[in-house]
């Protein structure tokens, strides 16, 4: 279980981190095709900039969180559910 335990605290945080990149990269790119298609207006590093600050506010960027507590829940229900039989 201990092994399980160390596995969770690396693993997790490292997942969380490569999702949150990639959600940011993806969330940049869209906005500079935007910005190349002519849907921008002004600077094209103000008009990313903003869209990223926008990003920041997002349910995305809250959505990804759960790559926390899912892996976390399956684990404690499989426990449970191993335990209990």
């Amino acid at each position: 279980m201990l092994q399980l335990i160390i596995v969770l605290a690396v693993g997790v945080p490292i997942a969380h981190w490569l999702v949150a990149l990639y959600a940011r990269s993806v969330w940049r790119e869209r906005l500079e095709r935007k910005w190349d298609r002519g849907e921008g207006q002004g600077d094209r590093e103000v008009f990313v900039g903003d869209g990223m600050e926008h990003f920041e506010k997002s349910i995305l960027k809250r959505v990804i969180g759960l790559v926390y507590i899912i892996p976390v829940a399956v684990v404690i229900l499989i426990a449970y559910v191993v335990n209990r039989s």
